[in-house]
């Protein structure tokens, strides 16, 4: 029941507190525009000030209006090498990659910086695969080979050209060196023959089977020693030589 008149101020103060509301949101929302909104934030700043706005939100405003103005000349220049790069015959992948995070931090055009995140995951990820690639194939490492083989098989979003056929003979080949070091290490003639005879047809390099034909000829001349210190033990026995007996066990313990 209160006079119209009565009602002036309660309605003055609300209008000015939505008034002061809209002109928070309003610089709120600018500034989320980044260096692009940097034209309309004076204006929304002076509205602001008018309205009395609190001074937190005023200096944060402030604050941003002079690091998007120092970002705007250095987003001109990302803007410009990000095109030059984009458009020239061979992409310099390190150069991109070197300039991604000044184009992300000068806030460079959504699109053009969208392509250029996705062109260097692309092709820095086909770089890696090549150079995984001649590695393994080089070193014959059979994991490591198997290993980039598979993630190129399942990575469906990438078009990657190799050649295929080569690999996967580098791929027997390497399978065919792990068997053969395998062999080697179990030091057992009957594993290492025909490993070595397999590597030999598959025609592995000459060091690797240069080292598989010494430790062949190791083991067998170890072989012969122990055969040789056997039948001198159980000659030994049967002569029932003591001091021949001694003799041939001191030899069979040494090469047993």
């Amino acid at each position: 029941n209160l006079e119209e008149s009565e009602l002036e101020a309660p309605k003055a103060l609300f209008d000015r507190l939505v008034a002061i509301a809209e002109a928070t949101q309003h610089l709120v929302d600018v500034i989320s525009l980044g260096v692009d909104g940097v034209d309309e934030l004076p204006g929304a700043i002076a509205r602001a000030e008018q309205l009395g706005v609190d001074e937190e939100h005023l200096a944060n405003a402030r604050a941003k209006e002079e690091m998007f103005k120092a970002l705007l000349p250095r987003r001109e220049v990302a803007e410009k090498l990000l095109d030059e790069l984009l458009n020239a015959p061979s992409l310099d992948l390190r150069a991109l990659g070197e300039l991604l995070p000044e184009a992300v931090t000068t806030q460079v055009n959504p699109g053009k910086l969208a392509s250029a995140k996705e062109l260097f995951r692309t092709e820095s990820t086909k770089a890696s695969w090549r150079t995984e690639l001649s590695i393994a194939a080089w070193l014959l490492d059979a994991d490591r080979l198997r290993a980039v083989l598979a993630e190129i098989a399942v990575t469906q979003d990438i078009s990657f050209d190799f050649d295929k056929d080569f690999y996967e003979e580098a791929l027997a080949l390497a399978d065919v060196a792990s068997e053969l070091e395998a062999a080697i290490a179990e030091e057992d003639i009957g594993e290492l023959l025909p490993a070595l005879a397999q590597a030999e047809a598959a025609k592995l390099d000459e060091s690797r089977l240069a080292r598989a034909r010494r430790k062949l000829e190791s083991l067998e001349a170890e072989s012969m020693e122990r055969a040789a210190a056997w039948d001198y033990l159980n000659a030994a026995l049967e002569s029932q030589n003591l001091d021949t007996l001694r003799a041939a066990i001191s030899e069979a313990s040494r090469v047993a």
